[in-house]
C-alpha cells in the first residue's frame, strides 16, 4: 500500500505512513463526535472541526481515540462550544493562501487608515517635511551622496530601497508600541533572544536545515541587490521579528508549500520532497534573515544569491536523489548567475551621474532661492513614496499585530504544529532511553539500519521514525501527533477541557469561574468588590469612587468635582465669583476691576489713563498722542503733519505758495516779482532801470553803459566795448583776433596755436611730441615709453616686464612651464612625454605602495572581492580598487603633475562610459588649455605597469568595443567633469552665445575663468 501523501510504502494494516506520519485510509472512517465521513489522512473533521488523532502504536486500544483541544480565541471574543461543552469552535475559516493572508493584511491596514485618516495624513506631511529637509539640505539634492543619500533617502536609484526602509522602520516602531500596549516585551527586548532561538531551531532540525536556509538566503541576497545596507539590516530585523510572532506560523506554512511547488516545477519528484510542514518555512526565515545581514557587507548580492539558489537546487536533486549528481536545472541557474555577473555588474564599477541642478538648496543659492528652482519639483517628488510608506506604517503595524492565526485553516491540528519547535523547547519532554530502544530486535542481536539510519521497522537508533515519533507515538519532546503529552496536556500546558495543571483555563479561571485571586469572570469577589476594590456602583469600602468622591460628591478634603469646598471657596480660597476673602480675584483685581496700583484689566486708572499717561484713545491729559499729535491734527508747537500752522504757514514762516505773512517769498519777492525796494529779480524797477541806474541794455539815461560805451559800441575815448578803435586795434595794439602786427596773441601763440619755439599750449610740436620727444600717450616716435615698453607692454627686444614675448616665451625661448617653441623642455622632452613619465612614475610608486587592480579578469575579480579581499586588504597591507576607484584616485594623483606641465588652466576629473546602469568603465579625463581632451586610464595602466594615455574619442572607441553593444539603447558617456556638465546646461537653457557668456561669467566669479575657457575651447573643437 502506498501513502497518498508522499508515495512511500506502508506495511499492511499500517495506521500511519513510516515516512511522513500521515494517517492511512483504514485508520478511521467516521468522526466519533458528529459521525461525518473523514477524508484519508485528515487532521480535522470538516463538519465539526474535531481533531483526529491516535497514539501511533499498532494494537493499542487508544489507536482510534479522538482528541480535541481549545481553539485559539482572540482577546475580547467569545467561543461557541459544540454540544454545550468541550473545546471552543470558531466556525468557518479561510484557507491559508498567500492571497487570503495578504488580503486580510490589506483589509485590516485599509480599515486602520480610514479609522485614523487625519493622523495618517499628519504622518505623511511630517515625513515629507523631514525627507525634503534632509534631501535638499544635508544631502544637497537627489543625487546619492554620503550615508544619507545612499542609505536613508530616496535619491536617484534608491527610491525603492528608501521606500521599503521608511515603511519597515515605521511599521516596526508602531508594532513594538502595540506589543507593549498588549503587555508584551518590546521589539528590542524580543530581538535579543531571537538569534539564540534561531540557532536552537536549526540545531534541532538539522536534516531540513541546509536546503531551506540556502533557499531563503539566496532569495534575500537577490532582493538585497535592490536595497541599501541600512534597508537590508532593517529587513533582517523585520524577518527576525516575524519568525517569533504568531503571524510567522502562517508565513512559515506558506513558504513551505510555495517552495515545494517551486522544486516540483523544477523537476524534483514529489516523493523526494520530504514533508516538514512549518519547519522548512521557519528555516527559510532563518536563511532569509541571514541573507539580508550578508547583503550589508557583500558586493554583487544578486550574483551570490543566484549561486546559492543554484547550490540549493543541486542539493534538492543530488542529496535527495541519493547522490546521482547535479542535473541540468541547477547548472542553468548557476550559469544565469554567471551571465548576470558578467552582464549586469561586468568587470567594472559604475559611475555616478552629475546633474546640472539636482534640487539641492546650496546649489540653488540657499533655501530662499530653492523654491521654484529647476530641481525643486523633482526633489519633493522623491520624498512622496517614503512618506507614504511611513504614513502607512502605523496602520500596517496594527494589521500585523491583530492578524488571528486561528482564522485560517492550515490542514493541521489547530492547537498544535507537530513540526514546530517552541522557542525554549517543550517543558515536559524528558529523554527516556527505554522509549528509544527497539523492542522488535531479538535480545543480543544488533539491529540493522539502512543508509539513512533506520531499521526495517522504520526507526532510527534513538527509536524514532522518519516523522520523529517513537513506537508509543510520542516525539522527542513527549508529544503525540495530536499534540498531547502522556498526561493529556498540550505544549501550552492545557488539557482537553482547556485547563492547565493548576486547574485554570487560558483566561486564568478555574472550573468554578474564579481566578487565582478569588475574582469571578464578572470581575468581582464574594463581597462584591473588583480587583481594584470597587463595587458595581463604583465605590470602595470607604465609600469613595475611583475619582475619590463620596456619594455626596465631595472628596476626603471636602471638595466637589468642580473644586468647590463645602464653605463655598475653592482650594485656593476663591468663591464662585472669583474673589477671596479680601475681595481680590485671582488676577489681583477688586470688585470694581482695579488692582493695588489703581489700574483696571485694560491698564487704565480711574481717570482713564494708563501707566504712560495715555487714555484708551491714545491721548495724554494735554490731548496729545504718543507721537505728539493732538485731536485736531496739530502738534504741541501748533503744526500739522504737513508742517503748517493753523494760519497756513510752515515752521519756516512760508505758506503753501511760498510767501510769508508780508507777502514775500524766501527770495524776498512779492507776487508781482518786486522786492521791498521795488526791484524785480533782475534788479530793475518799473521804469526799467536797475539799482545802478542802468537799463536792461546796460545804458544809463544818457546812453552810456557802465563801461562808458555808447550804443554804437564806442566809449568816450573812441574805443568800442571790446576795446578796439575804428582801426581794429585795442589800446594794447592787438586786433580782434588777438594778434599783434606779427601774428602772435597775448600768450605768444600764432593762429595755429604754436609759440615762437614751435610748441602748443600743451607743450607738443606739430608732430605731436613734447620737448623730451614723447607724445601725449607717453611714447616716443618709435612707440616706446620712458621705461622702454610699447603699448602692448613689450620692450625693444620684444619682451614684457616678466621677460616674456607675446607667445609667452622668455629670452631663452621657454614658456612658463619651461618648454621651447618646439614643445621641448630643457632635457628635450615634450609635454606629452613628461605626462607619460609622470603617469609611469605614479603607477610605479603606487605599485610599490601595494596598490593593485581587483578585477583584471573574471577569476581574479571573484577572488579579490571575496576571500582575496579579506586576505590582501583586511589582513594584509594591500589596497585594491576597480576602475571606479582608479578613475577617482588617478585624478588626485596626476592633478599637480598636469598643472606643472600644462599650467593652471587644465581640468582634471573623471569620465565614465556606460553600457547600461551597471556595465561601464571609468578613467581620468584631462582637458588641456588648447581644448584637447586626454584620458588617463590608471585601471589599465596598473595592470600593464605603465601609463595609458589616449585621446578621448579613441578611448571611447576602444571601450565601446570592449563593453559591446547593449541589448537596448546605446553606450554613452555618463559622467563628465562638472564644468562640462554646467556648460551644456547653460547652453541648453540660454542658447549657445548667451549660455557661453553666462558660463564664463559664473566661473570667473569662482576664480576659475582660465579652466572654464579651456572647457569652452574644447567644446568648440568637439562638442559633447
Amino acid at each position: 500500500m502506498l501513502c497518498k501523501n508522499c508515495g512511500a510504502n506502508i506495511p499492511e494494516n499500517g495506521g500511519f505512513c513510516p515516512m511522513c506520519g500521515s494517517i492511512t485510509a483504514n485508520t478511521m472512517n467516521n468522526c466519533s463526535v458528529c459521525g461525518a465521513e473523514l477524508e484519508p489522512g485528515a487532521a480535522f473533521c470538516v463538519n465539526c472541526g474535531t481533531a483526529v488523532g491516535s497514539s501511533g502504536k499498532q494494537g493499542n486500544e487508544e489507536k482510534n481515540k479522538i482528541y480535541s483541544q481549545p481553539a485559539y480565541i482572540p482577546a475580547g471574543e467569545s467561543g461557541t462550544y459544540f454540544g454545550g461543552s468541550g473545546p471552543a469552535h470558531q466556525g468557518s475559516k479561510k484557507a491559508l493562501t498567500w492571497g487570503n493572508l495578504l488580503g486580510e493584511i490589506w483589509s485590516k491596514t485599509w480599515r486602520a487608515v480610514l479609522k485614523a485618516l487625519p493622523m495618517t495624513i499628519l504622518f505623511f506631511v511630517i515625513s515629507m517635511l523631514i525627507h525634503t529637509f534632509l534631501l535638499v539640505g544635508p544631502n544637497e539634492g537627489f543625487a546619492a551622496s554620503g550615508f544619507l543619500g545612499s542609505n536613508l533617502l530616496a535619491t536617484k536609484g534608491n527610491v525603492i530601497s528608501a521606500t521599503v526602509l521608511w515603511t519597515l522602520v515605521s511599521t516596526l516602531i508602531f508594532s513594538s508600541m502595540a506589543r507593549k500596549k498588549q503587555g508584551k516585551p518590546g521589539l528590542l527586548t524580543s530581538l535579543q533572544a531571537i538569534p539564540g532561538q534561531m540557532s536552537e531551531f536549526v540545531k534541532n532540525n538539522q536534516k531540513a536545515a541546509p536546503t531551506a536556509i540556502l533557499t531563503g538566503a539566496g532569495m534575500a541576497l537577490v532582493i538585497a541587490g535592490l536595497m541599501s545596507g541600512t534597508s537590508s539590516m532593517v529587513l533582517a530585523i523585520g524577518v527576525s521579528a516575524l519568525f517569533a510572532s504568531p503571524l510567522g506560523k502562517l508565513v512559515a506554512l506558506l513558504l513551505h508549500s510555495t517552495w515545494n511547488a517551486v522544486w516540483q516545477a523544477l523537476g524534483v519528484k514529489g516523493k523526494q520532497l520530504e514533508s516538514h510542514a512549518a519547519i522548512e518555512g521557519y528555516l527559510n526565515m532563518v536563511g532569509t534573515a541571514c541573507g539580508f545581514l550578508l547583503g550589508i557587507i557583500l558586493i554583487w548580492d544578486p550574483f551570490f544569491g543566484l549561486v546559492i539558489l543554484g547550490v540549493a537546487a543541486g542539493m534538492m536533486f543530488s542529496d535527495r536523489d541519493k547522490g546521482q549528481g547535479m542535473p541540468v536545472t541547477p547548472m542553468i541557474i548557476f550559469f544565469m548567475a554567471l551571465v548576470y555577473f558578467l552582464g549586469d555588474t561586468s568587470l567594472f564599477t559604475g559611475g555616478h551621474l552629475l546633474l546640472a541642478d539636482d534640487g539641492g538648496a546650496a546649489e540653488a543659492g540657499g533655501w530662499a532661492n530653492w523654491w521654484g528652482s529647476v530641481g525643486f519639483g523633482l526633489a519633493i517628488a522623491h520624498g512622496v513614496p517614503p512618506a507614504i510608506g511611513a504614513a502607512l506604517g502605523p496602520a500596517l503595524a496594527n494589521a500585523l499585530v491583530n492578524i488571528d492565526p486561528g482564522s485560517f485553516y492550515t490542514g493541521e491540528d489547530e492547537g498544535y504544529d507537530q513540526d514546530y519547535v517552541p522557542q525554549d523547547g517543550p517543558t515536559d519532554a524528558p529523554y527516556d532511553a527505554s522509549e528509544n530502544e527497539s523492542g522488535d530486535t531479538p535480545e543480543g542481536e544488533e539491529p540493522l539500519y539502512d543508509a539513512e539510519g533506520y531499521d526495517k521497522y522504520g526507526y532510527d537508533r534513538e527509536g524514532y521514525d522518519r516523522s520523529g515519533f517513537n513506537r508509543e507515538g510520542y516525539n522527542r519532546w513527549g508529544y503525540d501527533r495530536n499534540g498531547w503529552d502522556r498526561e493529556g496536556y498540550d505544549q501550552n500546558g492545557y488539557d482537553h477541557n482547556g485547563y492547565d495543571r493548576n486547574g485554570y483555563d487560558i483566561d486564568g479561571y478555574d472550573r468554578n469561574g474564579y481566578d487565582k485571586n478569588g475574582y469571578h469572570r464578572d470581575g468581582y469577589d464574594d463581597d462584591g468588590y473588583d480587583k481594584n476594590g470597587y463595587d458595581q456602583e463604583g465605590f470602595n469600602r470607604s465609600g469613595y469612587d475611583r475619582e475619590g468622591y463620596n456619594r455626596d460628591g465631595y472628596d476626603r478634603n471636602g471638595y466637589d468635582r468642580d473644586g468647590w469646598h463645602r464653605n463655598g471657596y475653592d482650594e485656593n480660597g476663591y468663591d464662585k465669583n472669583g474673589f477671596n476673602r479680601d475681595g481680590i480675584d485671582r488676577e489681583g483685581y477688586d470688585k470694581n476691576g482695579y488692582d493695588s496700583d489703581g489700574y483696571d484689566r485694560n491698564g487704565f486708572d480711574r481717570d482713564g489713563y494708563d501707566e504712560d499717561g495715555y487714555n484708551q484713545d491714545g491721548y495724554d491729559r494735554d490731548g496729545y498722542d504718543k507721537d505728539g499729535w493732538g485731536r485736531d491734527g496739530y502738534d504741541r508747537d501748533g503744526f500739522n503733519q504737513d508742517g503748517y500752522d493753523r494760519d497756513g504757514f510752515g515752521r519756516d514762516g512760508y505758506n503753501k505758495d511760498g510767501y510769508d505773512k508780508d507777502g514775500y517769498d524766501s527770495s524776498g519777492y512779492n507776487q508781482d516779482g518786486y522786492d521791498k525796494d521795488g526791484y524785480d529779480s533782475e534788479g530793475y524797477n518799473d521804469k526799467g532801470l536797475g539799482r545802478d541806474g542802468f537799463d536792461r541794455d546796460g545804458y544809463d539815461k544818457d546812453g552810456y553803459n557802465g563801461s562808458g560805451i555808447d550804443r554804437e559800441g564806442y566809449d568816450r575815448d573812441g574805443y568800442d566795448s571790446n576795446g578796439f578803435n575804428r582801426s581794429g586795434y585795442n589800446r594794447d595794439g592787438f586786433n580782434e583776433q588777438g594778434q599783434d602786427a606779427e601774428g602772435y596773441d597775448r600768450l605768444g601763440y600764432d593762429e595755429d596755436g604754436y609759440d615762437r619755439a614751435g610748441y602748443d599750449s600743451a607743450g607738443y610740436n606739430k608732430d605731436g611730441f613734447d620737448k623730451n620727444g614723447f607724445d601725449n600717450n607717453g611714447f616716443d616716435k618709435d612707440g616706446f615709453d620712458e621705461q622702454g615698453y610699447n603699448k602692448d607692454g613689450y620692450d625693444r627686444d620684444g619682451l614684457n616686464k616678466d621677460g616674456r614675448d607675446s607667445e609667452g616665451y622668455d629670452k631663452n625661448g621657454r614658456d612658463y612651464q619651461g618648454y621651447d617653441r618646439d614643445g621641448e623642455d630643457a632635457d628635450g622632452y615634450t609635454r606629452q612625454e613628461n605626462l607619460d613619465k609622470a603617469m609611469d612614475q605614479i603607477i610605479k610608486d603606487k605599485m610599490a605602495d601595494h596598490y593593485y587592480v581587483r578585477n583584471p579578469h573574471l577569476p581574479q575579480k571573484f577572488w579579490n572581492n571575496t576571500i582575496g579581499r579579506v586576505w590582501n586588504e583586511m589582513l594584509g597591507d594591500w589596497k585594491g580598487g576597480q576602475c571606479g576607484e582608479y578613475g577617482e584616485w588617478g585624478a588626485d594623483w596626476i592633478k599637480d603633475s598636469v598643472k606643472e606641465i600644462y599650467g593652471d588652466d587644465v581640468v582634471v576629473e573623471s569620465i565614465t562610459l556606460e553600457r547600461n546602469s551597471n556595465v561601464n568603465h571609468r578613467a581620468t579625463l584631462v582637458i588641456l588649455p588648447d581644448g584637447e581632451r586626454k584620458v588617463l586610464d590608471f585601471w589599465d595602466g596598473m595592470q600593464k605597469g605603465n601609463g595609458q594615455i589616449i585621446d578621448e574619442k579613441d578611448w571611447v572607441k576602444k571601450w565601446n568595443e570592449k563593453l559591446g553593444d547593449p541589448w537596448w539603447g546605446e553606450n554613452k558617456i555618463l559622467e563628465r567633469p562638472a564644468m562640462q556638465v554646467d556648460l551644456k546646461a547653460f547652453i541648453d537653457q540660454y542658447g549657445k552665445e548667451r549660455g557661453e557668456q553666462a558660463f564664463l561669467k559664473y566661473y570667473e566669479k569662482k576664480g576659475e575663468l582660465g579652466a572654464a575657457q579651456s572647457v569652452l575651447t574644447s567644446y568648440g573643437k568637439e562638442p559633447w
